[in-house]
């Protein structure tokens, strides 16, 4: 017993010691952090909207929720983990992995469907930032990200084994 519970905190602190080298931050990579809205669909009844920050030169994680408000037919949140190959900031293209949850609801011309069916997600995302002004402070991103459905559904489910979703965003970086 003894030997489990030590074996427990040297991974432990093994994580401990790798998050926190992951998260320094070097000042010479601002900005370093944004948060944005997609103005796009909000338009059309979709809160779409990220945050992200650096956790080390050409590294970064964030998260993005969607949610619809009018015609529903999906939600979802997923957090994302981006190397950014060309900049130690937030600029230019980064492409990573992402992981989150979806929820799928009824489709109108399908009565027979479940109403809604949730399920875990792992995807890829692709995605470009332009920082513009005088202090790089506003943002402009296009990306797009694909996941695909990590469980078995039932064929009456409104969940699709692939989904995804465009983006679209303008925000402030800092």
């Amino acid at each position: 017993m003894k030997a489990k519970a030590l074996l427990i905190v040297i991974i432990a602190l093994a994580c401990q010691m790798q998050l926190t080298g992951l998260m320094a931050k070097d000042t010479a990579t601002r900005p370093a952090s944004e948060i944005a809205i997609n103005p796009v669909f909000l338009a059309a009844g979709t809160l779409s909207t990220e945050c992200e920050t650096l956790v080390k030169p050409h590294w970064s994680v964030g998260a993005n929720l969607w949610y619809e408000y009018s015609d529903v037919e999906a939600r979802f949140a997923y957090l994302k983990l981006l190397y950014h190959p060309y900049h130690t900031n937030l600029k230019g293209f980064g492409i990573g992995a992402s992981a989150g949850m979806i929820t799928r609801y009824r489709e109108k011309d399908k009565p027979n469907q479940k109403s809604s069916d949730t399920a875990p997600t792992l995807g890829a995302i692709a995605q470009h930032n332009w920082l513009l002004g005088k202090n790089d402070n506003w943002l402009l991103g296009i990306g797009f990200n694909l996941h695909a459905i990590l469980k078995d559904y039932d064929s009456n489910s409104p969940l699709r084994r692939v989904d995804g979703d465009l983006r679209l965003m303008t925000g402030y970086a800092w």
